[in-house]
C-alpha cells in the first residue's frame, strides 16, 4: 500500500532558540560568548532544528507522526486505536488576547484525545486527510474549544457533543 505523507514545521522551537540567544546576549552586551560557546550553539541549534520538522505518515496499517531528519518515531497509532478524529479551533486566552490554534485531534475509544496534529505550516495536509478518510470516521461539526490544556494532552475527555458522519 503506499504512504500519504505529510511534512510539517513547528516555528516555535526556532524562536524560543532566538529568544534564549537574545536573553543571553542582553545579559553579556556583545557575542563574545558566541565565539566562546560557537560548538555548544550550534549543536543546540541543529537540535531544534531536529525537533522542529515532523513528518507524518499515514498507510493501512496506522499513523505515525515521527522526526523528519531523525527516524524517531514520536506517535504510532493503529486504526483500531483511533475511534474518529475532528476539526478543533484550540482557543486560548492570555494576557494579549486570545490565540486560535487549527488543529486536528484523533480520539480515541475512551474519548480521549491520542494525537494531536497542527493544521498550520503542513504541507500535503489535504492528501492525508483523504487517505484518513479511507479508514476512520470524521466528525460532522468543528469544535472550538476554550482553554484545552489538560483535554488536548489527553488527561481528560472530550466533553463536546460531536457527530460522526455515517458511511
Amino acid at each position: 500500500m503506499r504512504n500519504y505523507k505529510s511534512v510539517g514545521y513547528n516555528y516555535t522551537y526556532i524562536l524560543l532558540y532566538i529568544t534564549v540567544i537574545g536573553i543571553i546576549y542582553d545579559s553579556n552586551g556583545d557575542f563574545s560568548f558566541a565565539y566562546d560557546n560557537m560548538y555548544y550553539l550550534i549543536v543546540f541549534l541543529f537540535m531544534t532544528i531536529i525537533i522542529s520538522i515532523n513528518e507524518i505518515i499515514v498507510d493501512r496499517a496506522g499513523i505515525i507522526k515521527k522526526f523528519y531528519l531523525f527516524p524517531l518515531k514520536i506517535k504510532q497509532l493503529t486504526w483500531k486505536e483511533i475511534k474518529y478524529y475532528v476539526e478543533v479551533d484550540e482557543e486560548y486566552s492570555g494576557k494579549y488576547g486570545k490565540t486560535i490554534d487549527k488543529r486536528i485531534w484523533f480520539i480515541d475509544e475512551n474519548d480521549k484525545v491520542c494525537l494531536r496534529i497542527k493544521r498550520g505550516f503542513r504541507y500535503n495536509l489535504e492528501e492525508v486527510l483523504d487517505a484518513i478518510d479511507k479508514y476512520e470516521d470524521k466528525a460532522e461539526n468543528k469544535l472550538t474549544i476554550s482553554n484545552p490544556y489538560f483535554m488536548s494532552q489527553g488527561w481528560t475527555k472530550v466533553n463536546e457533543y460531536i457527530k460522526i458522519k455515517d458511511n
